[in-house]
């Protein structure tokens, strides 16, 4: 979604060329941990553990594989025959934290 005070006509390109706010890129991530206080969960991507706001979906389990867009998790990855990840160690949410 882009804001009303954001659309691609007044986007500012960073040094590779990307908009973060109107880009369409969102990584993979595996829930580890769920803070249900301060609505956020610590998920393992490919380039290690981060925190990312949760309090945009509805439900959020351990082990869920979540689409994560600037700190915010948009939604949730159905791992099938279909599904494309990038890193496959990315499934194994039976590693510690």
């Amino acid at each position: 979604m882009i804001s009303a005070s954001h659309s691609p006509d007044n986007c500012v390109p960073n040094a590779d060329g990307s908009c973060s706010i109107c880009g369409d890129e969102a990584i993979p991530g595996v829930v580890q941990n769920i803070q249900s206080k301060s609505a956020t969960a610590q998920v393992r991507t490919s380039s290690g553990i981060t925190t990312v706001a949760i309090d945009l979906l509805d439900e959020v389990s351990i082990g869920d594989t979540l689409m994560i867009h600037l700190g915010f998790a948009i939604g949730h990855l159905a791992l099938g025959k279909s599904a494309v990840v990038a890193d496959p160690g990315l499934v194994n949410a039976d590693k510690p934290v």
